[in-house]
């Protein structure tokens, strides 16, 4: 296998930005509830604050009053997620959704090393900033489990590639 995971951190948070930029404006822990109530996404500001994603919005209100507590606009969320999936979908490569802004990218009938398969992530990388305005944090491995590890310790706008030899390592 050669695995591409690609992550968008704060995805839906920063779509819901985009719709109300003078909301964004304002400083302070940012919270998006989904349907039950709950927090389904959480501004760097909230996570410092001590909130956490799956949080009643009453626990999250009562731990931090000065949180923004806002709906998620779940259609506006469906068309960044479309547009995401769209993009990596160009190559015409298999896709596995994994969730909001995040997804797997099956490489092995292009790339089956890390030599092979950092061009296709630096190109990937530089489309999504290019036409979603988004940095990307890119991890790829021989296995879903190591890319999706790698993708999630790399900031925005890097990547990670682990080949077999450094999975053990990397992993520990």
């Amino acid at each position: 296998m050669s695995v591409l995971c690609c992550h968008l951190p704060d995805f839906v948070l920063e779509l819901s930005r985009r719709q109300e930029p003078r909301s964004a404006e304002r400083a302070g822990p940012l919270l998006l509830l989904d349907a039950e109530e709950r927090v389904c996404a959480l501004s760097p500001e909230a996570r410092r604050a001590g909130l956490r994603r799956g949080m009643p919005a009453r626990e999250a209100r009562r731990r931090c009053p000065e949180a923004r507590l806002r709906p998620l606009d779940g259609p506006a969320g469906q068309a960044g997620q479309a547009a995401f999936l769209a993009e990596l979908g160009q190559w015409e490569l298999p896709v596995e959704e994994l969730g909001w802004g995040a997804a797997y990218l099956d490489l092995a009938a292009v790339a089956a090393r890390p030599e092979e398969a950092q061009p296709l992530a630096a190109e990937l990388g530089r489309r999504l900033r290019t036409e979603l305005g988004l940095a990307p944090a890119l991890g790829w491995d021989s296995g879903k489990f190591t890319a999706r590890a790698a993708a999630l310790s790399s900031r925005p706008g890097h990547m990670r590639l682990v080949g077999r030899a450094q999975e053990a390592a990397f992993l520990a």
